[in-house]
C-alpha cells in the first residue's frame, strides 16, 4: 500500500466518521423521544405495580388470619406473585450490561487498532 492510498483511506475514515456524527445528530431527538417514551411507560408500570402491592399489603393487614385463612393466604400469594413480577420487570443484570458495553467498545475501537 502506497502512502497516497493510506492517505485516501485515512480521509475516507474521517469523512465517514463526520457523516456518521451528522446522521446521529439529526436522528438523536427522535431517538431520544422514543427512548424516553419507552422508559416512561416502564416507570409508570413499575409505580402502578408498587401501588397495587402496597394496597394489597394494607388489605392484608386488615384481614384476620385465624378467621379468614383462605382469603389471607390467597392475598399473600397474590402479593408474592406481584413482587416477583416486579423484581423481573425492565431489569438487566450487571454482568450482562458489562458484557454488552465491552462488546460495543471493542466494535467501535476495532478500526483504530
Amino acid at each position: 500500500m502506497s502512502a497516497s492510498e493510506a492517505d485516501r483511506g485515512a480521509w475516507l475514515l474521517v469523512l465517514s466518521f463526520v457523516f456518521g456524527c451528522n446522521v446521529l445528530r439529526i436522528l438523536l431527538p427522535s431517538l431520544s423521544s422514543f427512548v424516553s417514551r419507552v422508559l416512561q411507560k416502564d416507570a409508570e408500570q413499575e409505580s402502578q405495580m408498587r401501588a397495587e402491592i402496597q394496597d394489597m399489603k394494607q388489605e392484608l393487614s386488615t384481614v384476620n388470619m385465624m378467621d379468614e385463612f383462605a382469603r389471607y393466604a390467597r392475598l399473600e400469594r397474590k402479593i408474592n406473585k406481584m413482587t416477583d413480577k416486579l423484581k423481573t420487570h425492565g431489569g438487566i443484570g450487571i454482568t450482562c450490561w458489562i458484557l454488552v458495553c465491552n462488546k460495543v467498545v471493542a466494535i467501535v475501537l476495532h478500526p483504530f487498532s
